[in-house]
């Protein structure tokens, strides 16, 4: 399974949407000035506070945790300021300051502050105090009285944080008190298919659709299909569809839940149903065919659609993205390098992009080229460790050893630090002195199997190491694991069979000498090439 690394990937396509009209959840800044989640608001004369919010929804946080600082030192019981100076800091993933922050709010407060409440919720489950929040989200549950926006928006975020059985208890509150609400019916659907209620989510689904506007039916089909489900997504399009058969956005949005669901074919009819004058012109429709037509493996068909869409779109970080790989997976390596060299030139600061161009000269054996931007890559991002990987391994192979253990080290022992580095950084060390003493070696293919507990490689390489020491028990035992995760490895057979001679045990080693020979051998190094290649496609799926 392809690994997601939100860090280095763009953002995929997204369903085409309006906007709920009275639900700010998240809350925004906007919100947090202009309304409570209970219902009280800031005082009129805080200008200052309407200003520094406006600062941070233009994107000035620094500038804005400057003002609240200096604010708060003339007003330093401000539960207002306390209370936005906390979202500042969340917004910053600054998440212990931000925890502060809404401690001191919700004190000045006397634990009577919902907004304070919420924000410090949320920031408990962000840093994993699970208890802490669920606490915070007992005691506005008691402040949320009658008012279903306050139960709505806890609902939302006990959901998102993976405690569905709560979440419906305060989502079928909201909807008690809102019963015509969509945005409060739509999320309350999701938590029970969160939940496996299926029956009660059926239910409610085919009530709502039976009376939701054309409007609401669109949001509530893009709410389901942003949360995976893709079913409730394409029953509420559909409906959709019914009652406006010519709006595009509607055929759109259907064609891609059906091709979330699967159902390449049925996507593509979808959207051969829209008229050309309206789909012609939009870049989502050409992008969104070109996936599908792709899923059907119309090679030919899906370039034609990205290129397409590209041609409207040429500063889509997504697209750019996507069209140089579907290329680059169509083995059109050319082609795919002629997208990323033109997608770089307009958007020279995109880490997928840079990533992406350095991955085709990799594969064209173009060595200097790809490390020069995978180089690119890091600068742009430190923790692109996909690129890190594929730089270290290009002076492993080309025998620029100690370069490349600087570069590993560099980044090992980091927070969020990938597997796959500990696992090159082991390969060097031992390189770098064959004969020597490993433990070095060993203490990073332990982190890199303890990251990674199914790398087969890893087993292997432990194994030779620990046969090399003579721990052959052990040894032995890696490698039933390497070739347990990966029946088509043949190396660690070669090396079971001279443990096996060396014991004495001559028909298990002709058994493993045997499993050996009928499995494709391949040269170490390649097979580590390809290994560094599948490390750069993950990060751009």
């Amino acid at each position: 399974m392809v690994r997601e690394r939100a860090n280095e990937a763009p953002k995929p396509a997204e369903f085409r949407r309006f906007v709920f009209s009275w639900f700010c959840i998240p809350p925004t800044f906007a919100c947090l000035l202009a309304s409570s989640i209970a219902g009280s608001s800031f005082a009129p004369a805080q200008d200052d506070l309407r200003q520094i919010a406006d600062a941070v929804q233009n994107g000035k946080l620094k500038e804005a945790e400057a003002a609240l600082e200096s604010l708060l030192k003339s007003q330093p019981n401000s539960v207002d300021a306390y209370r936005l100076l906390g979202a500042v800091f969340e917004r910053e993933q600054k998440l212990q300051q931000a925890e502060s922050a809404l401690q001191r709010a919700v004190e000045l407060s006397g634990g009577k502050d919902p907004q304070a409440l919420f924000l410090l919720c949320q920031t408990e489950f962000e840093l994993k105090k699970k208890t802490e929040a669920l606490g915070l989200a007992l005691d506005l549950a008691s402040l949320a009285g009658d008012n279903p926006q306050a139960h709505y928006a806890l609902g939302r975020l006990l959901r998102e944080n993976g405690v569905t059985p709560e979440a419906i208890q305060e989502l079928a509150t909201a909807v008690r008190l809102a019963p015509g609400n969509p945005a409060v019916t739509t999320e309350l659907i999701v938590a029970y298919l969160d939940q496996g209620r299926s029956q009660e989510a059926d239910a409610l689904l085919r009530s709502f659709i039976g009376s939701a506007s054309y409007e609401d039916l669109l949001n509530a089909g893009s709410r389901f299909g942003e949360t995976g489900k893709s079913r409730a997504a394409g029953e509420a399009f559909e409906r959709a569809v019914q009652l406006k058969p010519d709006s595009y956005d509607a055929a759109f949005n259907l064609g891609f839940a059906y091709y979330h669901q699967g159902n390449s074919q049925k996507a593509l009819d979808t959207l051969n149903r829209i008229p050309p004058d309206l789909a012609s012109n939009q870049a989502d429709y050409h992008y969104l065919r070109g996936k599908i037509e792709a899923a059907l493996h119309h090679q030919q068909a899906a370039g034609e659609e990205y290129l397409a869409a590209l041609k409207l779109e040429p500063d889509n970080e997504s697209l750019c993205s996507d069209a140089g790989l579907l290329f680059f997976h169509f083995e059109n390596f050319w082609k795919s390098l002629d997208v990323y060299e033109k997608c770089a030139q307009r958007l020279p600061d995109s880490a997928p992009i840079e990533t992406g161009f350095a991955l085709t000269y990799f594969r064209l054996g173009k060595y200097d080229d790809a490390a020069s931007t995978f180089q690119k890559v890091l600068n742009l991002r430190p923790d692109a460790d996909a690129a890190r990987e594929a730089l270290a391994f290009l002076d492993y192979v080309s025998g620029h050893l100690v370069e490349a253990k600087h570069l590993l080290e560099s980044r090992l022992n980091s927070a969020g630090a990938d597997y796959y580095l500990y696992y090159l950084h082991a390969l060097v060390l031992v390189r770098l002195d064959p004969s020597g003493e490993h433990s070095g070696a060993l203490r990073s293919l332990d982190e890199s199997l303890r990251l990674n507990p199914q790398f087969a490689p890893a087993y292997f390489q432990r194994a030779k190491l620990r046969n090399d020491a003579g721990d052959t028990s052990r040894a032995l035992a890696d490698l039933d694991t390497a070739t347990r995760l990966d029946r088509t490895y043949a190396e660690p057979f070669y090396l079971i069979a001279q443990i096996d001679y060396r014991l004495g045990q001559k028909e298990q080693a002709e058994r493993a000498r045997h499993e050996y020979t009928i499995r494709e051998k391949e040269r170490e190094e390649q097979q580590q090439k390809q290994l560094v290649e599948n490390r750069l496609l993950e990060t751009l799926q």
